[in-house]
């Protein structure tokens, strides 16, 4: 079930302040022995938006890497040769139709205008964390630090330019100007 979109104030909250990840679960849930939920409605809505918004991004990763898999093994971009080398845990007739997708005019006109515009703006697709995830790169700071980072600390780690105190972009500083 998908929820309402959590507004930025909300989501900055829940990194506020210095509490200890106890102090916060025990704000957070309410344990009756047998299932946990949450005491607040707001702290349902802030977990299932993170929830979705991984899930997306986890699920958008993993398909594009069974695409380039597919076209790997079947040296061809043409995807009516991917039907029959399908994930083993999708089933077949759903990769069928992700290949008839991927395979239409529609996807392709789409996929063209997003690569003009992922090239158009550069500097919008800049990560200084590289292929470390947000969450290794939290665990690592709270390594370096000796206790858990603020959310302010992590967004300066990822969103400045290495040996600098440069933003990455114009729009990422922002975002920081108006919500740190």
């Amino acid at each position: 079930m998908l929820c309402c979109p959590v507004h930025a104030d909300d989501e900055m909250s829940h990194h506020k302040g210095e509490g200890s990840y106890s102090e916060t679960m025990q704000t957070v849930w309410i344990n009756d022995y047998r299932n946990h939920r949450f005491r607040e409605h707001s702290n349902e809505l802030r977990a299932r938006s993170a929830w979705t918004t991984t899930t997306r991004a986890n699920f958008k990763h993993l398909l594009y890497n069974v695409q380039r898999n597919a076209e790997r093994v079947c040296a061809s971009t043409d995807k009516n040769q991917w039907k029959e080398h399908g994930p083993v845990w999708m089933r077949k007739e759903y990769w069928m139709e992700l290949c008839m997708i991927w395979g239409g005019e529609k996807w392709n006109e789409n996929s063209a205008k997003a690569k003009l515009n992922r090239a158009a703006h550069l500097e919008e697709n800049v990560h200084t964390s590289g292929s470390v995830s947000f969450s290794m790169y939290k665990t690592q700071l709270e390594a370096q630090l000796k206790r858990p980072p603020q959310f302010q600390e992590l967004f300066y780690q990822t969103h400045k330019k290495k040996g600098t105190d440069d933003y990455i972009s114009e729009k990422v500083q922002k975002v920081a100007i108006r919500v740190i």
